[in-house]
């Protein structure tokens, strides 16, 4: 992307993951793919969109329901303060080994955030997300 790359680890055997986490539950109504981990074109889409801002010294950033964190790396990558957001911890363990699989860890952090129910304490000047909104059952407050 703009000339950077990045590694991301992702599940290989989906069906697998699928059949686990519905042993790990005890259902047997079946699962779908877990959201967070698929890499989704729009996460990409907004990479490309994160390169036109020029992170300032300390600039922060948040990417909210980030998945495995692709829009949060190649922000940390471009060189901004990144926290990396989800409410799975799967999608978060994920994020995590990528921030430390890219060498990101001093520019790159991952955090528990729900953004239908959390009012972080800390101040971002940028927050983005993509593909976030497919669950949102109850009104975002005034961020």
């Amino acid at each position: 992307l703009a000339g950077d790359t990045l590694e991301f680890l992702q599940i290989t055997d989906m069906q697998d993951y699928i059949e686990c986490l519905d042993r790990e539950r005890g259902t047997d109504a079946g699962l779908s793919l877990p959201l967070w981990a698929r890499i989704w074109p729009s996460a990409i889409l907004l990479s490309y969109f994160i390169q036109r801002f020029d992170p300032a010294d300390g600039q922060k950033l948040l990417e909210l329901g980030a998945g495995v964190g692709v829009c949060g790396l190649f922000a940390a990558k471009r060189g901004f303060d990144a926290t990396i957001s989800d409410v799975n911890p799967d999608a978060l363990l994920f994020a995590q080994i990528n921030i430390l699989k890219n060498g990101l860890a001093d520019k790159a952090r991952v955090r528990r955030i729900d953004f239908t129910k959390d009012r972080p304490a800390e101040r971002f000047d940028r927050i983005l997300g993509s593909e976030i909104l497919y669950i949102w059952k109850t009104p975002i407050g005034d961020w």
